[in-house]
């Protein structure tokens, strides 16, 4: 079941006696999610039965529905006894909005707070050529170094962080700090491999996302050729001029982009033909069936005859094991990324075992 104690993101007092508490979701229907909450409440009323107090509850996630619960201690009988009595409703438009500014404003101070304070890393997860057996480059992803909850995953905090708007504050200090790792790596005389970070639809269309870019690559100019942008699946739901006009604003700049998630959404077909990427990666979803899906190979194949044609590089995500990696090779596609290879590792890690000494 949903851990409500262990997915509470903040608390702000609301005025006089209420007090309101956000969650971050992760999963479940909203009846199950209903019922943590209750029993979450029961054990924090436990011994407090005298109490006159009113907690409000929300909580917000993935599936864009909300929740208040609303808990008040009423006096119930002549003897002064009380309990706790439960009253759940799903919020109106208006009080949606409401939550959702108060909500965004935990969570932007919860990032800000995470990148000032270091809680924010960095993760990389190599890219291999399986025919030269050669390491390509590499991933970046965010990891949440949590101080009460411990290391986070992107599962845990992106989607809250789209959802608010706030996903382009995150992309861009990946950006950032993935420029620094570049140039440390370089003042280190190592190896340089391309890294790639993640730009969501919501940063891509960002008013103003090139002079930002322009602003975090200043000083950087001779590392630029190692930056790689990917670009989310979520980029479906964009309209094409503006989805164009976007990536050829990022190439002009010198940046190369990848189509991220190919193959996740029949939107994938309509951006790639909308946009020369210099990469394609496949959905890890197709790749863990080719071993058994005639159509999933069949779609690969296709997949990496189209890039062949133009020229674009093609990268298989998600592989796992050795017969996905031998069927993906016999297929054309010898560039991959996944377990098999490695998992994503701290940057510290990652240097150590990758970058130092070859």
């Amino acid at each position: 079941m949903w851990d409500a104690k262990e997915h509470c993101c903040a608390k702000i007092p609301g005025g006089g006696d209420i007090t309101k508490l956000f969650f971050q979701y992760c999963g479940g229907s909203c009846e199950e999610t209903d019922e943590a909450l209750a029993a979450f409440v029961e054990g924090m009323f436990k011994g407090r039965e005298r109490d006159r107090m009113i907690c409000s509850f929300s909580i917000a996630g993935g599936e864009r529905w909300r929740t208040e619960v609303s808990y008040k201690s009423l006096i119930e009988d002549s003897g002064g006894h009380s309990r706790s009595v439960c009253l759940m409703r799903r919020l109106r438009m208006e009080e949606t909005r409401s939550f959702c500014a108060e909500h965004r404003a935990c969570l932007d101070d919860w990032l800000n707070r995470g990148i000032k304070n270091g809680f924010v890393k960095l993760y990389l997860q190599p890219k291999m050529n399986l025919t030269r057996q050669e390491i390509t480059g590499a991933e970046v992803l965010a990891r949440y170094e949590d101080p009460s909850k411990g290391l986070l995953t992107p599962d845990d905090f992106i989607p809250q962080l789209e959802d608010a708007g706030l996903i382009g504050m995150l992309d861009l200090y990946i950006m950032e700090r993935s420029y620094r790792l570049l140039r440390d790596l370089r003042a280190a005389g190592l190896k340089l491999i391309p890294l790639s970070v993640n730009f969501s639809k919501n940063t891509l269309l960002a008013p103003g996302l090139l002079d930002e870019v322009e602003r975090i690559g200043a000083g950087f100019e001779a590392l630029r050729g190692y930056m790689e942008i990917e670009i989310t699946e979520s980029v479906g739901n964009v309209s094409r001029p503006d989805f164009t006009a976007a990536c050829a604003a990022l190439r002009a700049a010198g940046y190369r982009l990848a189509l991220d998630d190919f193959g996740s959404e029949y939107s994938n077909l309509y951006m790639m033909s909308a946009f020369r990427f210099d990469v394609i990666k496949i959905d890890k979803a197709v790749v863990a069936e080719v071993a058994d899906n005639e159509i999933s190979r069949a779609l690969v194949e296709s997949t990496v005859n189209i890039c062949g044609k133009l020229g674009i590089g093609c990268i298989a995500e998600g592989v796992e094991n050795k017969e996905q990696a031998e069927i993906l090779t016999t297929l054309g596609c010898p560039d991959v990324q996944g377990y098999l290879i490695d998992r994503p590792l701290p940057s510290e890690e990652f240097t150590v075992k990758y970058l130092e000494g070859r």
